[in-house]
Parts: C-alpha cells; structure tokens; sequence
C-alpha cells in the first residue's frame, strides 16, 4: 500500500496532492483532520486527489483507510500547516477536490442524536425527577389546553384529580 502527499510543510491555503495506490483494496476512504474538524471521502483504490488545506491548529492529519482481502488497513500522513503572512490566502487556479464534513449532521440525524440524548438522560434519571417532570409536563399541557378550550381543561383537571385519588388509595 503505497500513500504520499506533494509537500510535508505548507501555508495556509496551499493546494497538496496526495497520491494513494493499493491496487488489491475493495474499499478506501481518505480522512482528513485538521485540529477543528474531521472530513472525508470516499475513493477509488488507486488514485490522487488535490486538497486545499485552510484552517488547522498546526498539524494536519490525512489518513487513508482501506479494506484488503476483508482485512482493514491504514496509512497516517501529517502535513505541518503553517499560518499564511497576508491575510488573503494565496491560491493558483488549479481545480482541486473538495471533502464532506463529517461532524455536520442533517436535520433528520440530529434530531434522533437529540432523541438519543435526551432517552439516554431520562433513564438514569432517579424516579423523583422523573414524576417531577412527567407532572411539570401534565400541568404545562392543561395550561395550554385551558388557554384554548376551558371546558375540556375542567373535564381533565378532574379526570387527573380521579386518577390521583385512585393511585392513592391503592397505596
């Protein structure tokens, strides 16, 4: 498995290529870390690929995964990445490839990471917590049912209150 990049040391804003090949590969992705965030790309088993590196906390990590004969391997490059002189990065007019963030999800995955969180929170949560809030949910849901029909509002306030004298009883 052959991985390299054209410069080891660069500026802000330098385009690098990195060229890969492992020719008996059925997978292989290319990550890139610079220190804020994690990106990466699926590739073909043998190829290079140029990238614009920006914004980095000093060090640079590019790695390339690949999966071999259903045996997963990797290969780690670090490229020093050094603060640009002139506020305006400089760039030639090479076309070079672009990379997804990883750590950006969409509106449907971070919605269930939130419902994830929040079934994990609630599980170890100690059951007088977790009545105190089921009750604050009760009561903030009958506010804002009496704010719009006050009849129903006083039929569940009673059938809560039934319910109550019931569980009390019971016990």
């Amino acid at each position: 498995m052959k991985f390299k990049v054209s410069r080891r040391i660069v500026r802000e804003g330098d385009i690098v290529e990195v060229t890969w090949e492992c020719p008996e590969a059925e997978s292989a992705r290319i990550t890139i870390d610079n220190g804020y965030r994690t990106a990466s790309a699926v590739v073909p088993p043998s190829g290079s690929k140029k990238y614009k590196l920006n914004r980095s906390k000093g060090r640079t990590r590019i790695t390339l995964f690949a999966n071999c004969h259903g045996t997963p391997v990797h290969r780690e490059l670090f490229i020093i990445v050094r603060k640009s002189r002139s506020s305006k990065a400089k760039g030639d007019n090479t076309v070079y490839d672009s990379y997804t963030r990883m750590d950006k999800p969409n509106l449907k995955q971070r919605f269930k990471i939130f419902r994830e969180r929040l079934s994990y929170a609630w599980q170890y949560l100690p059951a007088q917590k977790k009545l105190a809030y089921t009750l604050l949910l009760l009561l903030f849901l009958v506010m804002l049912l009496s704010a719009f029909i006050p009849k129903a509002t006083y039929f569940a306030l009673l059938a809560l209150a039934a319910y109550l004298l019931w569980y009390i009883y019971k016990k």
